[in-house]
């Protein structure tokens, strides 16, 4: 289990920033599904889409897990991911650094 943070004033805001991120997220995740299935129905190109959509669902995900963790929850409590399908843990890292950067 990692070492708990120390929840200062400054550790809420980044907090609360996180997860407003996260919400922001989300939203362009459903419009780029939502552009990306309209374009799919008037036979138009994807591509960009779909790229686009996937790189939002993964930096998604490793947003989510990094936030997660911080506020104490274990991994498998997050996810439990396929062998094929493991999360980046330096991506992970990094973002929780610039968390704890935010937080200082």
């Amino acid at each position: 289990m990692e070492k708990q943070i120390e929840w200062t004033e400054a550790a809420r805001k980044g907090m609360r920033k996180m997860k407003q991120h996260l919400k922001d997220m989300a939203l362009k995740i459903r419009k780029t599904r939502n552009d990306f299935k309209e374009k799919q129905r008037k036979h138009e190109d994807t591509y960009k889409d779909m790229r686009s959509l996937w790189v939002l669902c993964r930096d998604y995900r490793h947003c989510h897990i990094a936030y997660s963790e911080l506020r104490g929850k274990e991994r498998h409590q997050i996810e439990v991911p396929a062998d094929w399908n493991l999360p980046n843990e330096d991506t992970i890292m990094m973002i929780k650094n610039r968390i704890f950067e935010g937080m200082k």
